[in-house]
């Protein structure tokens, strides 16, 4: 069989904008609760002052920060020492951390915390370094056409 190129017409138009969309979205879901408390004069705040709902955005914040940092330890900080340390496992890259945890745990974290901002930059922070979050999967898979236009890249 010979392969014929996918014709361009059948490509989806808004799939990288998707792409982007699904990729900010955690972080969108962390600065809407920041800007709707900030204009709403500190009303959401109000909702979250019981105790247990903070103990509960503290182990959400913990949980998503051990999650990211076991992501990025796996996905970079560990191929590197086995590198360093034996140069045969120098390709010791393909390890998946847990996927999308932290980045569930971490965009609903820094609500209870609110009016402060600083939960939210911590969360942010984390989510950014969290390489097994729906952003790196946009980030990593950006180049590739044929994922993006919705086909293989070839017919046949």
């Amino acid at each position: 069989m010979s392969e014929q190129p996918v014709d361009e017409q059948s490509s989806v138009p808004f799939g990288r904008a998707l792409g982007l969309l699904m990729a900010l979205a955690p972080f969108g879901v962390i600065w809407l609760m920041v800007g709707i408390d900030g204009i709403a004069g500190g009303a959401v705040a109000g909702f979250f002052e019981d105790s247990w709902l903070l103990w509960l955005g503290i182990i959400a914040m913990t949980l998503g920060g051990g999650f990211a940092l076991l992501n990025l330890h796996l996905s970079y900080i560990r191929p590197y020492l086995h590198a360093k340390r034996d140069p045969e496992f120098a390709n010791f890259e393909d390890i998946s951390g847990v996927p999308l945890l932290a980045t569930f745990f971490l965009s609903f974290a820094s609500w209870p915390f609110l009016p402060d901002i600083w939960p939210a930059i911590l969360a942010s922070v984390l989510m950014f370094i969290d390489t097994s979050g729906i952003h790196w999967f946009v980030v990593f898979t950006w180049r590739d056409d044929s994922f993006w236009k919705g086909g293989s890249g070839t017919a046949g």
